[in-house]
């Protein structure tokens, strides 16, 4: 009972990172507040999908140790990649006509960065599981070892991220990332985001870390991401960055207060539906922007943009959830 408590707490963030996410791709304040874009992004638009793969690395903990559990949980999420791939299909097609992709470049992002823009996570999180599984298989119990793997995962790729104007200057560096990238294309995917972020997850369930954060550690840890942020873009001259050394320990203490906070057991539900609507939103979102925005953006400042597209994308994923419920609607089931 006590640990459903805190997992209700959990689906409820999930679904308020979902809407930051949809915030970072349509700017809802462009219009009212044009300043606070960049630390929006840059700080708070950081940590959602963070959140998601420790999220998903925590309730994978007790199936890392099983092959077949392991291979569902990828076949599941392949089949989803498939899905919204093919969801996506003609707003993929258009902007490989309009870049003028070689067939080798549409193939490689396909494979590796993700077939339109929001989908990378997909990838990212199949990728990341299976890597977190052999890495798993081979060292067992020693957590230690899994944890300095993640870190040195994590350093080696927010330096190529973050810090690669400092880097560009380290000639083997240089040529290691550049190699890499010629085929991930980014930085920001199952390697070098997905296993540490999975990884913190898992450790935090291993470790029976049930929750134990607090808010101000939370405010704590996004003070300092924010001077971390601020040196980057001032003293590196980044505008943009996905990977912050200070991230890891955002997340955690988000992750860690969400675990703590106490809600009924008679709320499961409420809970269960937060965490499907949560991952409909995140897919459906861009789908709904591009086929619905035309009719509306003209219309509304930014702030009620983003509204609209995040209204009716959260009363799609209602719909879909209550009529996969019926016979004739279970296969929409494949849709989260």
């Amino acid at each position: 009972m006590g640990e459903k408590k805190e997992f209700i707490a959990v689906d409820i963030c999930k679904l308020f990172w979902a809407l930051v996410v949809v915030a970072v791709h349509l700017l809802p304040m462009a219009d009212v507040w044009p300043e606070s874009l960049f630390w929006f992004n840059q700080i708070f638009g950081r940590i959602a999908v963070p959140y998601y793969f420790v999220a998903s690395g925590y309730f994978l903990a007790g199936k890392l140790n099983d092959k077949r559990a392991v291979r569902q949980q990828v076949f599941h999420l392949t089949s989803l990649y498939g899905v919204y791939t093919l969801l996506h299909l003609n707003l993929i097609i258009k902007d490989f006509k309009m870049a003028g992709t070689d067939i080798y470049n549409i193939v490689t992002e396909l494979l590796f960065l993700g077939s339109y823009v929001h989908l990378w996570y997909l990838l990212a999180l199949i990728l990341g599981i299976v890597i977190l599984y052999f890495i798993v298989q081979r060292f067992k119990e020693d957590t230690g070892k899994i944890v300095l793997i993640a870190v040195v995962i994590y350093v080696f790729g927010t330096l190529g991220n973050a810090y690669s104007p400092l880097m560009d200057k380290v000639p083997v560096y240089n040529v290691m990332m550049n190699a890499y990238l010629d085929l991930f294309k980014t930085t920001r995917n199952g390697i070098f985001m997905g296993v540490p972020f999975l990884t913190m997850g898992y450790i935090m369930k291993k470790r029976e870390i049930l929750g134990n954060g607090k808010p101000y550690l939370v405010l704590l840890a996004l003070l300092l991401m924010t001077v971390e942020v601020y040196t980057v873009k001032h003293v590196l001259g980044l505008e943009s960055a996905s990977m912050y050394f200070i991230l890891p320990l955002v997340v955690y203490a988000c992750y860690s207060w969400s675990l703590s906070i106490r809600i009924h057991i008679k709320y499961k539900e409420f809970g269960v539906v937060c965490r499907k609507v949560s991952f409909l939103v995140y897919a459906l979102h861009m789908f709904v922007h591009k086929n619905l925005g035309h009719y509306v953006y003209y219309r509304v400042n930014s702030l009620g943009y983003y509204i609209i597209i995040v209204g009716s994308t959260m009363i799609a994923a209602l719909v879909i959830i209550w009529l996969s419920k019926y016979k004739y609607f279970k296969w929409l089931r494949y849709l989260y």
